[in-house]
């Protein structure tokens, strides 16, 4: 279990995931990803900051309310705290990829899941079959919905 924001920290750059930085907002360290906080230590409670919507945060504070919790200062926002102590590792690695994930340029994450990841924190996802156009009259597929003449 991870029990401090060094460790959180040496977690999370173990990733190896571009465009991460060390940064220090407001007096206190975090990391940011596509500049944006990504992770950091509440300086409120000893506890780390992680993001989740709302519902998912009342679900993972009334299942895990030793484990998960909300400090007054983060009501307002998107973020669920996890007290020291009982952060897995686990867990921690997939939400921040998650995290970072949905931070990231389309472009970045291209890049990203075209190269070989040699840790082995995941694996190329494959592609998906386009899936089969119904033809028209003619034999030749309608044009998507975005190419199409505003009369269709």
């Amino acid at each position: 279990m991870i029990q401090s924001y060094p460790e959180l920290r040496d977690l999370a750059l173990a990733l190896n995931l571009p465009a991460v930085t060390e940064a220090t907002p407001w007096g206190n360290p975090c990391l940011k990803a596509h500049g944006k906080m990504w992770c950091w230590w509440s300086p409120y409670v000893d506890a780390a900051v992680f993001k989740a919507v709302r519902d998912e945060r009342e679900m993972l504070i009334a299942a895990q309310p030793d484990t998960f919790m909300l400090h007054p200062h983060y009501a307002h926002f998107d973020y669920v705290l996890v007290r020291a102590g009982k952060i897995d590792p686990g867990w921690a690695r997939a939400r921040l990829m998650a995290q970072w994930r949905a931070a990231a340029p389309k472009r970045v994450l291209r890049d990203w899941d075209a190269r070989a990841e040699p840790c082995g924190f995941r694996q190329a996802r494959p592609t998906a079959p386009e899936p089969a156009r119904q033809g028209c009259a003619d034999g030749n597929a309608p044009p998507p919905a975005s190419r199409r003449p505003r009369h269709w």
